[in-house]
């Protein structure tokens, strides 16, 4: 028989344990009388041994919408999310539910929270709860609410989306990039937040303030504008949004004097594949032009004409030499 000691639970929080030693730890997280201790890295640390419970408990097995097994010991975190995929998007709906410790009265409040991944070589569409329409374009992540509440509309993104926000004057609609945050009351606007560049943006329709966490610079930019965050810490000003920016929403991929070091990471998102230049004098020369649904082979043809150089196109991989 398999004891469950601290080293063991953090393992299974590693996701590092055997088979007999996950059903041994999942057995002990569904037994009330199984003895219950910290572990004594975290016993200062509230926050992250509430995460390793949560983490923990969230694997249980699921049973007609409920985690089967006993979870009522006090001393086990009252964490219980569960899991719902759904759809070739990989919709991640999960539902957490909490207990507040030492207070068995409480009842549970239901938090719905939803998070859409969107793959390289691929664009997604959705229509948040209140009513805002956001385009994902490929290498994206959206975390938002089912049902956004009575405060700020909170949404989280990496990568890059278009967002027409729909007014609500006493709702401000916020969006988290990590390093940057984006806020409006009802606009439209597209914020590129990969987290290997800088993040950028622009402004379609009314007015945002695009702010830097934990600093003090903070724009307001103006419809027909936008602003760039650098690592650097610079808050930059684009005084005119770049002409078709917002055509990758139509399928529409468009370079305006971009260097070719620049074009093969758009070009890795838009198609889902990878990019190699052996020769560096390619690296910094630029190209302006435009293609709509056009297959990866075009591009490279154009770009091999125009910038003079060969290349070879494999399912999942392209060499520039």
């Amino acid at each position: 028989m398999i004891n469950v000691t601290p080293q063991l639970i953090e393992k299974y929080h590693l996701g590092q344990c055997t088979a007999a030693e996950r059903e041994a730890v999942e057995r002990w997280l569904a037994d009330e009388d199984m003895e219950v201790f910290e572990l004594p890295q975290l016993r200062r640390d509230g926050d992250e041994l509430t995460r390793l419970w949560t983490d923990m408990e969230s694997r249980l097995p699921v049973e007609g919408g409920q985690a089967a097994g006993n979870l009522s010991h006090p001393a086990k975190r009252r964490w219980l999310p569960a899991v719902l995929l759904s759809g070739a998007a990989a919709v991640v709906a999960i539902i957490l539910f909490l207990w507040p410790v030492g207070n068995d009265e409480a009842v549970p409040e239901a938090v719905p929270l939803s998070v859409l991944d969107v793959p390289p070589g691929r664009k997604a569409q959705l229509t948040l709860n209140d009513g805002t329409l956001v385009h994902l374009n490929g290498g994206s992540r959206l975390e938002y609410p089912e049902v956004f509440g009575e405060g700020t509309r909170l949404v989280k993104l990496v990568g890059e989306g278009f967002f027409a926000v729909a007014h609500d004057a006493n709702r401000p609609f916020v969006v988290d990039a990590g390093n940057t945050t984006t806020e409006v009351l009802g606009t439209a606007f597209n914020l590129t937040a990969y987290p290997d560049e800088s993040h950028t943006l622009l402004v379609e329709v009314g007015k945002v303030r695009f702010e830097v966490k934990g600093s003090d610079k903070t724009r307001i930019v103006n419809a027909g504008q936008g602003a760039r965050w650098a690592k650097s810490g610079a808050l930059v000003p684009i005084a005119e949004i770049p002409r078709d920016r917002f055509a990758w929403k139509e399928g529409k991929l468009v370079f305006n004097n971009h260097r070719l070091a620049e074009i093969a990471v758009r070009l890795q998102r838009w198609y889902g594949v990878s990019v190699t230049i052996e020769r560096p004098d390619l690296k910094t020369m630029t190209f302006t032009g435009s293609f709509a649904r056009a297959p990866l082979k075009t591009v490279m043809d154009d770009l091999a004409f125009v910038m003079q150089f060969h290349y070879r196109l494999s399912e999942k991989e392209v060499v520039i030499f």
